[in-house]
C-alpha cells in the first residue's frame, strides 16, 4: 500500500512538472518534455502493477500449499502411515501391514499428485521443497514401500520418478541432507533407465 502511495505521489508530481515546464518553452520542445515525462509515467506504472502482480502470485502460491498441505490429513489422515513410516517417531517405530495398503496408495497418490504439480510447472522445487521435502522422501526413500509398492506398480507413478529425480539433484547442489538417501529411490535398479523411457514416450507424444 505504500509503495503504491509512492508510486502515485511520483508520477502525480512529474506529470505536473512536465505541464508547468512546457508553458516556458516552445511547443516543439515542450511538447517533448511532456511525452518524455509521460513514457517516465507509464513505465513507473507498469513497473508498479509487475510488482504488485508478483506478490500477488506469491500470496496465491502460499494460499494453495497451505490447502494442499491440508489434503495430507483430510479426508484421509495420511498423518497416521507418516508416522509409521518415520525412523525417529517418539511412539517407536510400528510395523507395516497389510491393513496400511490402502493408506499406502493414498500416500504416495499424494506424493504423484504434488509431482504433477511440478512436472506441469504449476510449482517450482523450491517451493515446496521446505514444507513437503519431509513427507514426499519419507515414504519415496523406504526399501519395504520401494519393494511392495512403488517398483512392482512403477507405471502409476511415474511423476513420482520423475520428481524424485530433480529433487534430489536440487538437494544434492544446494548441499541439502536428504531424507532416506542410504536407501533412496535413485538406487534401485532400472531408475534411469526407467526415467529416460517416460521422458522418452513424453517428447513422442509432443512431436505428434
Amino acid at each position: 500500500m505504500k509503495k503504491n502511495i509512492v508510486i502515485t505521489s511520483v508520477s502525480t508530481f512529474l506529470i505536473s512538472v512536465a505541464l508547468i515546464v512546457s508553458l516556458f518553452f516552445d511547443d516543439t520542445l515542450g511538447g517533448r518534455i511532456s511525452q518524455i515525462v509521460t513514457l517516465t509515467t507509464a513505465l513507473i506504472g507498469a513497473a508498479a502493477l509487475f510488482v504488485q502482480f508478483m506478490r500477488d502470485k506469491k500470496i496465491n502460491q502460499s494460499s494453495f500449499l497451505l490447502e494442499f498441505s491440508k489434503s495430507f490429513y483430510d479426508p484421509v489422515n495420511l498423518g497416521k502411515i507418516m508416522n509409521k513410516l518415520d525412523p525417529n517417531n517418539v511412539l517407536g517405530k510400528q510395523k507395516i501391514t497389510t491393513d496400511d495398503y490402502d493408506d499406502i496408495v493414498a500416500y504416495l497418490q499424494w506424493c504423484e499428485s504434488l509431482a504433477s504439480l511440478v512436472v506441469e510447472n504449476v510449482l517450482s522445487i523450491s517451493a515446496i521443497d521446505a514444507p513437503f521435502a519431509y513427507r514426499f522422501f519419507l515414504i519415496v526413500n523406504n526399501k519395504e514401500i520401494q519393494e511392495k509398492e512403488i517398483i512392482p506398480s512403477k507405471d502409476y507413478y511415474q511423476g513420482i520418478y520423475i520428481l524424485h529425480q530433480k529433487w534430489e539433484k536440487y538437494k544434492i547442489k544446494h548441499g541439502q541432507k536428504i531424507l532416506g538417501y542410504q536407501t533412496s529411490l535413485s538406487k534401485t535398479q532400472g531408475y534411469d533407465e526407467f526415467i529416460s523411457s517416460i521422458t522418452s514416450h513424453k517428447k513422442n507424444q509432443t512431436d505428434m
